[in-house]
């Protein structure tokens, strides 16, 4: 009975912390393209902490330039076969443009952090540690008997 008992208290563990990994969502990495003299896509939505790259796939030179003041770097600063990355910590709507290139233009919609999931009761590491206890304790109790 202590291996059932043991298999018990693993499948418990193994229970509570898949719940705990099930509340962690992990950062995207998002691409755009700059081809033809365009972002593709021009629009992007990605949550907090995702991470956008942009590849100049163009043979000529571009730049990534946010109304909100930060950049790929001067004009013309993303060289031909180049990418530059930039992480969105903050929920907002950015839009930015290619200074050299009249009409480049594109959005990154930032939404709102995800809403972390419900909590179930009794399923809480603690309760869900202490309800495994009770049911190993309970059956070897049982097996004693």
């Amino acid at each position: 009975m202590r291996a059932r008992t043991a298999a018990c208290l693993l499948t418990g563990l193994l229970a509570a912390t898949a719940l705990l990994a099930a509340g962690q969502a992990a950062a995207a990495s998002v691409e755009v393209h700059l081809h033809n003299a365009a972002f593709s896509p021009a629009a992007i939505t990605v949550q907090p902490n995702d991470t956008v790259t942009w590849f100049n796939d163009d043979s000529f030179d571009h730049d990534v330039t946010f109304d909100a003041g930060f950049s790929s770097g001067g004009a013309a600063s993303l060289k031909a076969g180049q990418n530059w990355s930039h992480q969105f910590t903050t929920a907002g709507t950015f839009g930015y443009k290619c200074t050299v290139h009249t009409g480049m233009v594109g959005t990154v919609t930032v939404g709102a952090a995800a809403p972390a999931p419900p909590k179930t009761p009794g399923f809480e590491l603690p309760a869900a540690l202490a309800a495994v206890a009770a049911v190993a304790l309970l059956a070897r109790r049982r097996s004693s008997a």
